[in-house]
């Protein structure tokens, strides 16, 4: 099977070869080399509509957020360096929602994709934007550099951290969890696909790590508090920011999260919880800040 990339670089580039141009994306500060990219993907004459596609490993959290979740990506900027300064654009989209995402792995050559398992794993995304601002030529290079705020409406803190990790093979990724020294608990998590509530896909107890596809997962610990929209990426290994909150007092207390989520226990007690922010019997005026591999003590 093979899939032909279609690149409107007509747009700018006016015949310039592929190997001429290099084109990067930028969302929330993060950057990536495409491949190549298409207006109106779908043929249905709407130009408020654009693909890309390219290997996209720094932005694919970002992008499946977006897409699984349906949440608008405030800014997304496309870089264009081409063989001469003529040739050079930014092109800065606005309120942009990812509409379908597809991985594949495959090689590449000469503008065609040749579908395989043994590929490099590329993304396709398909995007709608309210709005489409162009800055073509200039006497220098088209920087990529991000305009303006670069934050996607969700700005919850981020309760993992992805990184690169060789052990992990095949075309999935890895979820990890790594306890304060000297700590050990039973708590159990639960995986299940973003927005499902019924479909367990992974559980462990304890201190313990799950091998997942990639896409967003909605991570339940001890089926009180959801970690939402956890990303898994191939060949990365996602790691869960937990810490250790420990009640020494008798009587039951309720904690709330600063996402507004709320559940109770009786002390004393010893409670894994992500790391964040989280206020007890309602006083916001004295929160318990929870800190990763940190045991916090009430």
């Amino acid at each position: 099977m093979k899939i032909i990339l279609l690149l409107a670089f007509t747009l700018f580039f006016y015949g310039n070869s592929i190997s001429q141009s290099k084109i990067t994306i930028t969302v929330n500060g993060k950057h990536d080399e495409i491949l190549g990219y298409t207006m109106d993907p779908d043929g249905t004459g709407n130009k408020e509509s654009i693909s890309l596609f390219g290997g996209m490993q720094n932005l694919t959290s970002v992008l499946q957020m977006s897409y699984f979740g349906a949440s608008p990506i405030s800014t997304m900027i496309i870089s264009i360096t081409g063989a001469t300064t003529a040739d050079n654009a930014l092109i800065t989209l606005t309120n942009v929602t990812v509409y379908a995402l597809k991985q594949y792995a495959s090689n590449y050559t000469n503008g065609t994709f040749a579908i395989s398992s043994s590929g490099n794993i590329n993304t396709e995304i398909k995007c709608k934007f309210q709005k489409m601002m162009i800055e073509q030529g200039g006497s220098n290079k088209v920087p990529i550099t991000d305009a303006g705020s670069l934050v996607m409406d969700n700005k919850a803190a981020q309760k993992w951290e992805i990184q690169t990790d060789s052990s992990v093979t095949g075309i999935g990724g890895k979820v990890t969890m790594q306890l304060p020294k000297g700590e050990s608990y039973s708590t159990h998590i639960k995986f299940y696909p973003a927005g499902d509530t019924k479909k367990i896909v992974a559980s462990w107890f304890g201190n313990n790590h799950a091998n997942l596809l990639p896409g967003l997962y909605d991570v339940v610990v001890d089926d009180e508090y959801t970690i939402k929209n956890v990303p898994v990426e191939a060949g990365k290994q996602t790691r869960l920011k937990m810490g250790i909150f420990k009640v020494s007092s008798y009587g039951s207390i309720q904690i709330e999260s600063s996402d507004h989520q709320k559940f109770s226990a009786g002390g004393p007690f010893s409670k894994l919880l992500p790391e964040g922010t989280y206020y007890i019997n309602g006083r916001k005026e004295t929160p318990v800040v929870i800190k990763d591999k940190t045991v916090t003590k009430l």
